[in-house]
Order: structure tokens, then sequence, then C-alpha cells
């Protein structure tokens, strides 16, 4: 698409070359995401998957924590000093973990495929449901959480999400979320925000077929509502329901099964 279309990032001539490095190594547009999430994926997969039960067949003997025999007093046996006092899931959550870390290290800093602030955040969604569980806990959900938010969002050097400033801003924008949903939402309008949560990816997906149409029509809505607003609403109403219509109709079709190995993809 990107060689067919005038967009920012044209590709004037289109080679083998080019468009194996844009799939693997430098993906243009929204699809970093999707290139993200893969590799991300790969390496959660890899470090967390679980093995063979034969790996933790045991005796009748208690096997739960691990004698490393550490010497006296010095810093590797406090260290196995601890580890000892952990039983054997928390043992293996921890080097799961530190497995994981040197995948993205490897990706991020090693091959330079990983933006570092991606790797960290995704690092940081993992330790949440592998250490806390329930994703809401991990989050306050009180009204003054929006006061910091907007303290916080007044510096625009707090922007840049690998910033501490924007990380902060990350996390009191989901607290904020969260809140929000927690007050008395009418029944429809809930269904419709769970709705459209459930179904990101076909977002990702789609919506950039109609990002490039709203071109066509943007210098039209603009005269009519010079603040951009109009066109706004009206262009992220089109690319949602553009973009479901589309898996709609990939349900419908039997295609779905074919893109993402699911007859039906909508949820």
């Amino acid at each position: 698409m990107a060689s067919l279309l005038p967009i920012r990032e044209h590709i004037n001539h289109l080679t083998p070359a080019i468009l194996l490095d844009h799939i693997f190594l430098h993906p243009i547009g929204p699809y970093w995401y999707l290139h993200t999430l893969i590799l991300c994926g790969l390496s959660y997969y890899l470090a967390f998957k679980t093995p063979s039960e034969r790996v933790f067949k045991t005796s009748d003997t208690d096997t739960t924590n691990v004698d490393l025999k550490p010497r006296e007093g010095s810093k590797k046996g406090k260290i196995a000093n601890f580890i000892n006092t952990l039983s054997q899931p928390q043992q293996l959550w921890i080097g799961r973990t530190i497995l994981l870390t040197l995948f993205l290290w490897l990706l991020s800093h090693g091959c330079q495929l990983l933006s570092v602030a991606n790797a960290a955040y995704f690092l940081g969604g993992v330790i949440i449901r592998q250490g806390v569980g329930d994703f809401r806990k991990s989050f306050p959900t009180q009204w003054w959480i929006v006061i910091l938010l907007i303290i916080i969002s007044l510096d625009v050097n707090n922007y840049n999400r690998a910033s501490y400033g924007g990380i902060c801003i990350v996390y009191l924008v989901i607290s904020t979320l969260l809140w929000l949903y927690r007050l008395q939402i009418p029944t429809q309008l809930r269904r419709i925000m769970l709705f459209v949560g459930r179904n990101t990816f076909p977002l990702l997906l789609f919506s950039p077929i109609f990002t490039m149409l709203a071109k066509y029509y943007q210098n039209l809505l603009i005269k009519i509502e010079p603040t951009g607003m109009l066109f706004l609403l009206i262009s992220v109403l089109f690319a949602i329901t553009g973009s479901f219509a589309i898996t709609w109709v990939m349900d419908k079709i039997g295609l779905s099964r074919l893109f993402f190995g699911q007859r039906t993809f909508l949820k």
C-alpha cells in the first residue's frame, strides 16, 4: 500500500529486499504495533512456556525449596538463602521473568528491533499479569487521580512515554479510565465500550484504510467547522464502524478462518 498510495512514508521503488525489510525489521505506519506485538508475544511464549510434566515429577519428599548450600556470610549466600525461602512456583516465576527481560533486552538493545520504551511497558504488563493477576488491583480508582493527571499533563515535556512523566501519565490515564468505568454509565454505552475494547485488533489492521480516505473529505469538513472537531468526530466514527464492518463481512464469508485462524473474529 505504501508503494501505491501518496502517503508520508511512500515507497518509490518496491523491491523484494525492501519488502522483507519493512515486514521483519522496520515496519512502517501503524503496523509497527503488530511487529512489536509479535516479537514481545514470541518472547513471552518462549520464557513462560510450561515444560512437560516430567520436568516437575518429584518423589514423596518435599522439594519445594531448592537447597543451594551457600557459604555463610557471603553475598551469594544471602541471595541463596532468600531464594530458599521461596516456593518452587515463585522461583520458577522469577526465573522466567528474568529470562523474558533478557529476551526483550536483546531485541531492543542488541538487535534494535524493539523500542526500549515498548519493551519496558510490555515487561511491566507481564509483571502485573503474572504477579498481581487482577489488572484492576494495580491501579487506584479514585477521583483525585484526575487532578494529578491534569497537573502532570500541563507540562508538554511529560508527553514522551519513555520519560518519568510519560510513565506517570500512562499510569494515571489507565487509573482514570478504570475510575470512569466504575461510575454509573448507561448499560448500552457500557456494552458499546466493552465491544470496542474487545475488538481493538481489527481497528489496528483496517483503520489505516479509513485514515487515508479521510483526506478526501477533510477540506470540506474544515470549511464547515474550522476547529477540526467535527472532522475528528466523523473520522473516528468512520474508522471504527468501517473496520468492524470489514471484519463482520470477513466473518460472514469465511475469510476470518483464513486470516485470523478463527471462524468469527468479532467478539
